[in-house]
């Protein structure tokens, strides 16, 4: 009788747990795995990007202290706090780093699921399923391909085009080459992003994009921007 009440138990903690693998998911399980298993601290001389990710991890911190942060983060703050420790344990890889913010609330559940007791431990209520389809997005990806940094500035606005006083951009973050600036953008607002060689957006200005669905469009999109 024991033996059956222990299978039954494991049986119901097996599907409190289980979680549909998204195809993010999948593509971010073994990132996520990988970081678990890495426990030594990073040299202080690596970058480690982007400057939220920096602050957040010191020089103390390794990836798996980072994952373990992300299952405090998650038990008392929620989804979105726990993300960003998540995406700190991948700063020092861009690819996998892009990986894990696609993945988003659908990783924060699988580290749960693995190693913090159960997405049921999540602070806040679960995202409840949609009754509908969400609200279309633009999900963009900016790579620098100049071969140099560059600077990043942004507005956000209704506007699909037109013209702005330079002061009325938001400066970003230097962008080292080969990396990836990823921006989510819903429909019905636009984002103006400016790549400068200087911290001056209204000087050597590289390249400057305004994106956005159009009012037409249905359906989300991603697009991805090689910046040359």
């Amino acid at each position: 009788m024991k033996t059956v009440f222990t299978i039954l138990l494991l049986l119901c903690t097996h599907l409190v747990n289980a979680q549909e693998y998204t195809v993010a998911l999948r593509a971010a399980k073994m990132d996520i795995d990988s970081a678990w298993e890495r426990t030594v601290v990073p040299a202080a001389d690596r970058i480690c990007l982007p400057n939220e990710s920096n602050l957040m991890r010191g020089k103390q911190l390794s990836d798996h202290d980072c994952i373990k942060n992300a299952i405090n983060s998650a038990r008392t703050r929620g989804y979105e706090e726990a993300l960003k420790w998540l995406i700190a344990a991948h700063c020092y890889d861009p690819s996998a780093q892009d990986r894990v913010a696609k993945a988003g609330n659908d990783a924060v559940r699988y580290v749960m699921n693995q190693w913090g007791g159960g997405q049921q431990y999540i602070a806040g209520a679960a995202p409840a399923p949609a009754a509908h389809e969400a609200p279309p997005v633009l999900n963009i990806s900016f790579t620098n391909h100049t071969g140099e940094w560059v600077h990043l500035f942004s507005l956000d606005t209704d506007q699909p085009d037109g013209q702005k006083a330079c002061g009325e951009y938001s400066y970003l973050d230097r962008l080292p080459t080969n990396r990836a600036y990823l921006r989510t953008v819903p429909k019905g607002r636009y984002v103006w992003i400016r790549f400068s060689a200087t911290k001056d957006g209204c000087k050597e200005i590289i390249k400057e994009y305004k994106l956005g669905l159009s009012p037409g469009e249905t359906m989300s999109r991603t697009e991805e921007i090689f910046v040359r």
